[in-house]
């Protein structure tokens, strides 16, 4: 085999290492819901740090499309301490850059560099971009970092789709008390009752008798008068502090009823 073969051959099977050992920044693709919401955008970083003092990045990205509130840290980000010193400049009414930069840095850090809160301004299906630009390693331009950008689809929150019926008994044996997960697709009053195996009505709830007995909305609100309460779409939770000597061990049917029929699963109760 001549030298020119050999030449290439390595420099094939070198290609991969030197591909996965190069230093980049990434921001990450992905999708935030137009709502109000802040969310955390993470920095993806491969850096060599064994030498590095300071730290800074600059970004360009829509500004008519991302609002940025801080930029945070935690104890594992490669950026540390107190949440890093950042810039905006805005470049036109679409674009504006962002420069983040420290010299608290944490050199056993994990793959994140840091932390983005930002806020989508619109939707519905808008694209933005979110764009690394420069990398300075001590105060110097660093060349070789692969800066890999992204794109944020922003759009506005989809209804939810709601399932009615109950969807999750626990714990199940119960010995004492129980929680029900359940849906509710069409506003409805309701009621659930409680059956032995030979269909005899134990329990029912809400009712007038003052069992312990709690609804709680999907905000974790509890629902004060659930007896005249009409429950609108949504995910609610029952949580039943049964007494115990109220039940035999055995077999029961929890039985949901609302405006569209009957929903049914089954309890067992174990002393």
């Amino acid at each position: 085999m001549n030298l020119t073969k050999i030449f290439f051959i390595a420099i094939f099977l070198l290609s991969p290492i030197i591909a996965f050992s190069q230093e980049y920044i990434k921001v990450p693709d992905t999708i935030l819901v137009h709502n109000g919401q802040n969310y955390k955008l993470p920095i993806y970083a491969d850096l060599n740090l064994d030498e590095v003092n300071s730290i800074s990045v600059k970004f360009n990205y829509s500004y008519s499309l991302i609002d940025i509130n801080s930029v945070q840290t935690t104890e594992s980000t490669i950026m540390s301490g107190q949440n890093p010193v950042y810039n905006i400049n805005v470049v036109n009414k679409d674009t504006s850059e962002i420069i983040i930069s420290t010299e608290s840095i944490n050199k056993s850090g994990n793959s994140v560099l840091c932390y983005i809160e930002l806020e989508t301004l619109y939707g519905l299906d808008s694209l933005a971009f979110f764009n690394p630009i420069e990398v300075k390693i001590n105060g110097e331009i660093k060349e070789n970092v692969n800066l890999i950008p992204a794109q944020i689809k922003v759009g506005y929150a989809l209804e939810p789709i709601i399932k009615e019926g109950i969807s999750k008994v626990y714990p199940n044996p119960f010995d004492g008390f129980f929680i029900v997960e359940f849906g509710i697709e069409n506003p409805t009053k309701l009621d659930f009752g409680i059956f032995s195996s030979l269909g005899q009505n134990v329990m029912t709830v809400p009712n007038p008798s003052g069992l312990n007995y709690t609804f709680t909305n999907s905000k974790g609100e509890v629902i004060v008068n659930p007896l005249n309460y009409e429950f609108a779409k949504g995910h609610y939770k029952l949580e039943i502090k049964a007494i115990p000597w109220e039940f035999s061990s055995g077999l029961y049917f929890l039985q949901l009823t609302t405006k569209s029929g009957f929903f049914n699963t089954n309890l067992l109760h174990i002393k």
